[in-house]
């Protein structure tokens, strides 16, 4: 069974949608009765796969982002994979990235970002790797 909306003006808001999944709208009349073909309306996001994820080491900790023009979503972090999900860092994000500092870098991190909005958004885990020590001070000196 479809929700409906009831109207007497020309328009409607149709809210509480999932922007990840196409809508389907009928219009109906009662005076005449009368039906509208059945319009579909397409997903205005796509769904957050764990490709769209990247990330670089900053000088203070890792930058997290998605090329995707989404904003929003929720990140959580953390750096024991077996810790309860809901012991992680919560962080809401508001931008289509986010730096979390305050880690040891010597250890994985990983951060699981929810995106993709509406009530079926998928969470997918991303593990960024410890960072590789800088070697370079081994190479300089005097011969």
């Amino acid at each position: 069974m479809w929700a409906a909306k009831h109207t007497k003006t020309r328009s409607v808001l149709i809210s509480g949608i999932e922007p990840t999944e196409p809508t389907f709208v009928m219009v109906m009349g009662f005076d005449p009765i009368s039906y509208s073909p059945i319009l579909t309306i397409p997903p205005q996001r796509k769904e957050l796969e764990l490709k769209d994820l990247k990330y670089e080491y900053t000088s203070s900790g890792v930058r997290v982002w998605r090329d995707e023009a989404v904003v929003g979503g929720v990140v959580r972090y953390a750096q024991n994979i077996t810790q309860p999900l809901d012991t992680w860092t919560i962080v809401d994000s508001n931008t289509t990235d986010i730096e979390i500092n305050n880690i040891n870098m010597a250890l994985p991190l990983y951060v699981m970002v929810t995106g993709g909005g509406g009530t079926r958004a998928r969470s997918h885990v991303l593990t960024v790797a410890p960072r590789a020590r800088d070697t370079t001070g081994f190479y300089l000196g005097d011969d």
